[in-house]
C-alpha cells in the first residue's frame, strides 16, 4: 500500500510539473452562481471566468484551465502546488499565501424574505429576533451573523429548498447572496423578495500559490485598469443584465457595524 500511495503521489507531482511546464496555468474555484458555474457542457462560465481569463492573459499568463472543485479541497490543493489560483477568498482567509487585493466580487448578503412580509427594509438583526431562518447544510457566516442565525436554524439542503420553504411559509427568511437569488429566483419565479440595503458586504479576492510571489501586483494592476476602462462593468452586465457598479448601488449602503455586533 506504502509503495502505491507513493507512486501515486509521484505521478500526480509529475503530472503537474508536466503541466506547468507546457504552460497551463490553474485556477480552482467552487461553483458560485451567477460569478462562477459549469455550463451543461462542463465549462466554466461567468463574469468571474471571463474576467480573470482576461487578466491573467494581460499579466502574460495566455494559457488558463479553470477547475471547479470542492472550496476546501480547492484551498487544499493551493496550498500544495497542486493548482496556480484559486478564487473567492476572504481576505487573510489564507495567510501566508500570495494574495491579490483588487477585488472584482463581493458576498452580499441578503435577507430573502416573502412578498408578503411587513419588513418594507432591512433595518438591522433584530427584525428576525422570533424569525424562523432557513440554514443550508454547510453553509457558514461572517460573526456573529453565523450565532444569530444558528440559533433560530430551520436547516435546508440547498438555497432552492430554503427558498421554497420560504415560500411554504414553513420558515420566515434565509440570508443569501444578492446576486445568487436574484438569477435563481428568476427560473423559479418564487414570492420572494430581497431585503435593502444588504445585511453585509464582504469583497473576495484571487490568491495565489507560493510559487507566485509577485503575480498578484501584476493582477491588481491589470484589474484595476479594466475596472477603470469599464470591462469588468461590460463582462458583468454581459452576464447578468446589470454592471458590477449597478448591482453594488442596487444592494444598497451597508452599515459595516452592523455585523460585528450581537443585535
Amino acid at each position: 500500500m506504502r509503495r502505491l500511495l507513493s507512486f501515486l503521489w509521484c505521478w500526480l507531482a509529475l503530472a503537474t510539473a508536466s503541466s506547468h511546464a507546457a504552460g497551463t496555468f490553474t485556477v480552482c474555484f467552487e461553483e458560485w452562481p451567477p460569478y462562477a458555474q459549469l455550463s451543461r457542457t462542463g465549462q466554466a462560465v461567468g463574469p468571474s471566468i471571463d474576467i480573470y481569463r482576461q487578466a491573467l492573459r494581460q499579466a502574460g499568463i495566455p494559457t488558463v484551465a479553470f477547475k471547479e472543485m470542492q472550496y476546501n479541497r480547492c484551498s487544499e490543493q493551493l496550498k500544495q502546488g497542486l493548482v496556480d489560483m484559486k478564487l473567492f477568498v476572504l481576505d487573510n482567509e489564507l495567510p501566508g499565501l500570495p494574495q491579490a487585493h483588487e477585488a472584482t466580487e463581493y458576498w452580499q448578503i441578503a435577507a430573502i424574505v416573502r412578498q408578503d412580509s411587513s419588513l418594507a427594509q432591512y433595518q438591522g438583526l433584530a427584525d428576525f429576533e422570533q424569525a424562523r431562518l432557513a440554514l443550508i447544510t454547510g453553509y457558514l457566516y461572517p460573526e456573529p451573523l453565523q450565532a444569530f442565525i444558528q440559533a433560530r436554524a430551520w436547516p435546508a439542503t440547498d438555497p432552492t429548498q430554503a427558498y421554497r420553504l420560504i415560500a411554504r411559509k414553513r420558515v420566515d427568511a434565509v440570508f443569501l447572496d444578492l446576486l445568487a437569488f436574484e438569477q435563481s429566483n428568476a427560473t423559479l419565479r418564487l414570492p420572494l423578495r430581497p431585503l435593502h440595503p444588504v445585511v453585509a458586504r464582504q469583497p473576495v479576492y484571487a490568491v495565489l500559490a507560493a510559487r507566485h510571489p509577485e503575480l498578484p501586483k501584476t493582477l491588481d494592476a491589470v484589474l484595476a485598469r479594466m475596472k477603470q476602462q469599464g470591462e469588468i462593468d461590460r463582462l458583468y452586465r454581459r452576464h447578468t443584465g446589470r454592471t458590477l457598479t449597478e448591482w453594488l448601488h442596487y444592494a444598497g449602503a451597508v452599515d459595516s457595524a452592523e455585523t460585528s455586533k450581537t443585535p
